[in-house]
């Protein structure tokens, strides 16, 4: 809509945003913060978990600074990584090795989104969210056609800035005519909890044999984001949970140590040990017999004992060899004690290979040998 005041055009909006993610949020909040009237349009209503930037450098946090933004982050989301380990080479402190003297920055992308996007609403920014903006007609005083609970309204701004991603359709609205080179490089990123890194470094693995490297970006409390960038033609597209176990795979053959995913891996194998148990607990509640369901749990109980004892060495290596008695020992001992004692459990009560007839048996039905 179009008003003349004194035969000047005033428009809807000084400025319209589309997209509220990082970039376009920031700016708002920065534009609004100065007395100007913008408009932000988000398609989501909620923010999903994608594979996005969740690693802010020590020039990018000087640049968070200027926008007023730094604070705000390392308050709401925000988790300070200062040192830098490229495997093969001393750990590097950012601090002190950079010109901005800075940590580097990492964080859960949908959580930022919020925290900035909610800061670009209490400056004045007019956040609009679920919206689809169907079309930017260019002009001295751009008109945006926004699509908000199912009717399409027209509004104007002095400048409409689309921050809406990768595939933004500003380019077609802007009458440019992309064009795309051949994909030389593929990434993949997994959110992996428990993994056995320090909370404060941030790791990278670059092989130049194999064309790709790996990363891994704690965001606190055990909580890591890792990459995989690789070229497609050597390896075969990795994507959806069933690829998870290959993108460990692939990430160890680039230079990540994989002790340093056994946490991982041992977390997601706790959830399973508890969910057998919890399932055998429930037929006894209904007055059915567990028999291959029994058989199952300790299996697998007894081998995770191992897994266990086998990922503490790897991962503190002599110490967890330490006697109860040794004040240097971890935990009191206790993986020293589950080292000498795993190899009793898969024998008591039945052994192991026992278990695994009476599970082909009565479980899956299998004729004897």
């Amino acid at each position: 809509m179009l008003a003349r005041f004194g035969g000047a055009t005033m428009a809807d909006f000084d400025v319209i945003i589309v997209g509220g993610g990082l970039g376009g949020a920031a700016l708002a909040r920065l534009l609004a913060g100065n007395g100007m009237r913008v408009l932000v349009a988000e398609r989501e209503r909620q923010f999903k978990d994608r594979i996005r930037g969740e690693f802010v450098a020590p020039w990018g946090g000087a640049e968070a600074q200027k926008l007023g933004i730094y604070d705000l982050l390392l308050e709401k989301c925000a988790h300070e990584t200062p040192y830098w380990a490229s495997l093969g080479r001393p750990t590097r402190d950012l601090r002190t090795t950079t010109p901005q003297r800075l940590p580097a920055l990492t964080f859960y992308h949908p959580a930022m989104q919020e925290v900035v996007l909610d800061a670009a609403s209490s400056a004045g920014a007019d956040v609009r969210r679920g919206v689809s903006v169907r079309e930017v007609k260019p002009g001295e005083t751009p008109i945006a056609l926004l699509e908000i609970d199912g009717s399409v309204r027209e509004l104007t701004a002095r400048i409409v800035v689309c921050a809406d991603g990768r595939s933004s359709m500003g380019r077609v609205w802007g009458g440019f005519s992309p064009r795309r080179g051949r994909q030389r490089m593929l990434g993949a990123g997994v959110m992996l909890d428990n993994l056995s890194i320090a909370d404060d470094t941030s790791v990278g693995a670059i092989n130049p044999f194999l064309g790709r490297f790996a990363l891994l970006f704690p965001q606190g409390a055990g909580r890591v984001r890792a990459y995989l960038i690789y070229p497609p033609e050597s390896v075969p597209r990795i994507q959806g949970d069933d690829d998870v176990p290959r993108f460990i795979d692939e990430s160890v053959q680039t230079g990540i140590p994989r002790s340093a995913y056994a946490g991982a891996q041992l977390a997601v194998d706790v959830e399973i040990a508890r969910l057998f148990s919890l399932r055998d607990a429930w037929m006894l509640e209904r007055g059915q017999i567990p028999n291959a369901e029994a058989s199952i749990f300790k299996v697998w109980f007894t081998e995770l004992n191992e897994r266990i004892a086998t990922a503490a060495q790897d991962i503190m290596g002599a110490y967890a060899l330490l006697r109860s008695e040794d004040p240097l020992a971890p935990i009191e001992g206790r993986l020293e004690k589950l080292y000498r004692s795993f190899p009793l459990y898969k024998f008591a009560g039945g052994t192991n290979e026992v278990m695994r007839n009476i599970i082909a048996q009565r479980g899956l039905g299998m004729p004897r040998a």
